[in-house]
Protein backbone atom coordinates (compact mmCIF):
# COMPACT_ATOMS: atom_id res chain seq x y z
CA UNK A 1 0.00 0.00 0.00
CA UNK A 2 1.26 3.28 -0.59
CA UNK A 3 1.95 6.06 1.60
CA UNK A 4 -0.67 8.39 0.78
CA UNK A 5 -3.10 5.32 0.65
CA UNK A 6 -2.12 4.90 4.30
CA UNK A 7 -2.18 8.54 5.17
CA UNK A 8 -5.63 8.47 4.07
CA UNK A 9 -6.43 5.33 5.92
CA UNK A 10 -5.37 7.13 8.93
CA UNK A 11 -7.13 9.87 8.04
CA UNK A 12 -10.10 7.82 7.96
CA UNK A 13 -10.20 6.21 11.15
CA UNK A 14 -9.26 9.45 13.08
CA UNK A 15 -12.42 10.66 11.58
CA UNK A 16 -14.21 7.46 12.79
CA UNK A 17 -13.37 8.21 16.37
CA UNK A 18 -15.21 11.45 15.81
CA UNK A 19 -12.09 13.18 15.56
CA UNK A 20 -13.25 16.37 12.83
CA UNK A 21 -11.68 15.80 9.36
CA UNK A 22 -9.70 18.57 9.44
CA UNK A 23 -7.76 17.69 13.27
CA UNK A 24 -7.75 14.64 11.55
CA UNK A 25 -5.59 15.97 8.48
CA UNK A 26 -3.51 18.24 10.22
CA UNK A 27 -2.46 16.15 13.13
CA UNK A 28 -1.37 13.16 10.60
CA UNK A 29 0.50 16.18 8.65
CA UNK A 30 2.22 17.19 11.95
CA UNK A 31 3.16 13.94 13.14
CA UNK A 32 4.77 13.18 10.28
CA UNK A 33 7.31 15.58 10.57
CA UNK A 34 9.61 17.36 13.76
CA UNK A 35 8.36 21.06 13.45
CA UNK A 36 6.15 22.69 10.81
CA UNK A 37 4.74 25.88 9.64
CA UNK A 38 1.33 26.59 9.44
CA UNK A 39 1.65 27.82 5.55
CA UNK A 40 3.29 24.21 5.01
CA UNK A 41 0.30 22.62 6.58
CA UNK A 42 -2.00 24.84 4.57
CA UNK A 43 0.37 24.24 1.39
CA UNK A 44 0.16 20.25 1.58
CA UNK A 45 -2.89 19.37 3.02
CA UNK A 46 -5.11 21.89 0.62
CA UNK A 47 -6.70 23.14 3.94
CA UNK A 48 -7.55 26.93 3.71
CA UNK A 49 -5.59 29.42 6.74
CA UNK A 50 -8.97 29.35 8.91
CA UNK A 51 -9.22 25.65 8.58
CA UNK A 52 -5.80 25.33 9.63
CA UNK A 53 -5.89 28.06 12.68
CA UNK A 54 -9.38 26.42 13.92
CA UNK A 55 -7.52 22.62 13.41
CA UNK A 56 -4.38 23.81 15.25
CA UNK A 57 -6.02 25.51 17.75
CA UNK A 58 -8.38 22.01 18.62
CA UNK A 59 -5.11 20.22 18.96
CA UNK A 60 -3.01 22.88 21.41
CA UNK A 61 -5.90 22.55 23.45
CA UNK A 62 -6.56 18.70 23.95
CA UNK A 63 -2.86 19.10 24.46
CA UNK A 64 -1.33 17.16 21.76
CA UNK A 65 0.77 20.08 19.50
CA UNK A 66 2.95 22.69 20.87
CA UNK A 67 2.69 26.26 18.84
CA UNK A 68 6.15 28.23 18.54
CA UNK A 69 6.32 31.80 17.06
CA UNK A 70 9.03 33.31 15.21
CA UNK A 71 9.27 36.36 14.65
CA UNK A 72 11.00 37.47 11.02
CA UNK A 73 13.42 40.36 11.15
CA UNK A 74 11.74 42.86 9.27
CA UNK A 75 8.28 41.13 8.98
CA UNK A 76 5.06 41.85 10.67
CA UNK A 77 3.38 38.67 11.93
CA UNK A 78 5.39 35.94 13.43
CA UNK A 79 4.89 32.69 11.90
CA UNK A 80 3.46 29.89 13.87
CA UNK A 81 5.49 26.49 13.95
CA UNK A 82 3.44 23.47 15.32
CA UNK A 83 5.25 19.85 16.48
CA UNK A 84 3.86 17.15 18.51
CA UNK A 85 3.82 17.85 22.64
CA UNK A 86 3.45 13.51 22.65
CA UNK A 87 4.40 10.92 20.50
CA UNK A 88 1.84 9.52 18.35
CA UNK A 89 1.40 6.32 20.16
CA UNK A 90 0.56 8.48 23.27
CA UNK A 91 -1.99 10.56 21.34
CA UNK A 92 -3.48 7.29 19.94
CA UNK A 93 -4.03 6.06 24.13
CA UNK A 94 -5.52 9.19 24.72
CA UNK A 95 -8.20 8.35 21.48
CA UNK A 96 -8.26 5.16 22.57
CA UNK A 97 -9.14 5.47 25.75
CA UNK A 98 -11.97 7.94 24.31
CA UNK A 99 -13.21 5.32 22.80
CA UNK A 100 -13.59 2.72 25.17
CA UNK A 101 -15.26 5.13 27.22
CA UNK A 102 -17.93 5.42 24.67
CA UNK A 103 -18.13 1.26 24.48
CA UNK A 104 -18.70 0.98 27.77
CA UNK A 105 -21.57 3.95 27.76
CA UNK A 106 -23.18 1.71 24.86
CA UNK A 107 -22.65 -1.52 27.12
CA UNK A 108 -24.39 0.60 29.96
CA UNK A 109 -27.26 1.95 28.06
CA UNK A 110 -27.75 -1.16 26.41
CA UNK A 111 -27.85 -3.11 29.81
CA UNK A 112 -30.75 -0.34 30.91
CA UNK A 113 -32.27 -0.75 27.77
CA UNK A 114 -33.01 -4.74 28.98
CA UNK A 115 -33.79 -4.10 32.57
CA UNK A 116 -36.78 -1.72 31.36
CA UNK A 117 -38.00 -3.78 28.84
CA UNK A 118 -38.68 -6.67 31.70
CA UNK A 119 -39.58 -4.23 33.81
CA UNK A 120 -42.51 -3.10 30.99
CA UNK A 121 -43.36 -6.41 29.58
CA UNK A 122 -43.99 -8.16 33.26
Amino acid sequence: MSEKKHIDEMVKRLRQTGLKKNLAIALVFIARHDEVQSRDIEDATRLRQPEVSIATKELRKRGWITKRDKNLEGKGRPVHYYSLNDSLDEIIEDIEEEEREKVDEIESNLDRIKELKEAITS
